[in-house]
Formats: structure tokens, sequence, C-alpha cells
């Protein structure tokens, strides 16, 4: 049975295995078969880093105040 390029089959055409052993029934974004239980997971973004304020010099520009070592 062929499924339409845009659409991926629900289920592998054959028998797959996590690498625990199990039975794979998940598919994961880099194309491989999982068990539910080790289907790996994108680690969390972090949060963006906060710029130091800017302050503004006696000539009318900025300057980034930097933290001293």
């Amino acid at each position: 049975m062929r499924h339409p390029p845009d659409r991926r089959p629900p289920a592998p055409s054959i028998v797959c295995r996590c690498l625990c052993g199990q039975l794979a029934t998940v598919h994961s974004e880099a194309g491989r078969w999982f068990c539910a239980e080790h289907l790996p997971t994108r680690a969390p973004v972090p949060p963006p880093v906060a710029r130091p304020p800017a302050r503004i010099r006696p000539d009318g520009g900025r300057q980034l105040e930097l933290p001293l070592p």
C-alpha cells in the first residue's frame, strides 16, 4: 500500500523495535521509531539573556554598562 508523499503512514509497514526491545509505535522528528517511554524530546529553549541597562554618555551616545571582572 503506497501513501501520498505528504502523508506518513500511521504505523510502520514492518515490525519495528525500540532500542529497549519493546514494540515501537511512536515516530520521532528524526524519522526513527521508538516506544512511547523512550521517545526523545527536544530540550526546552533557554530564556533570553537579559542585556545590561544602557546609560547615556556625556557626549549623547549610549554605552552599555559592563560588569567589572
